[in-house]
């Protein structure tokens, strides 16, 4: 029981995110109508996923999934990059360069 509502909790704070995420930019050309049903659907896949999928798959990997699959197919220049590796290759390009190629 307390896996069904983690799941429909989680699936309502996904709906809400990709709501927002979409209303920012899109909404102009989206109608409201199909924005639901759009959101419908990954829950309704989301969910397939959890029930039918021959491995378990974390909710976390399957977002990070949809994220790269979205920002994939704006242009070839715009890419998901998780927090940690984010931090990592911050921290290679914050760091002072001398000569070619090595940096301190």
């Amino acid at each position: 029981m307390l896996i069904k509502i983690r799941k429909l909790y989680f699936a309502k704070k996904i709906s809400v995110f990709l709501l927002i995420l979409v209303s920012g930019g899109v909404a102009g050309f989206i109608a409201q109508k199909e924005l639901i049903t759009s959101i419908r659907k990954f829950q309704e896949i989301k969910s397939f996923i959890e029930t039918q999928y021959v491995d378990s798959v974390s909710d976390s990997t399957l977002i990070h999934y949809a994220l790269e699959g979205l920002l994939s197919h704006l242009d070839p220049y715009t890419w998901y990059i998780p927090q940690d590796q984010f931090q990592k290759i911050s921290e290679r390009l914050e760091n002072s360069y001398v000569g070619v190629g090595i940096y301190t």
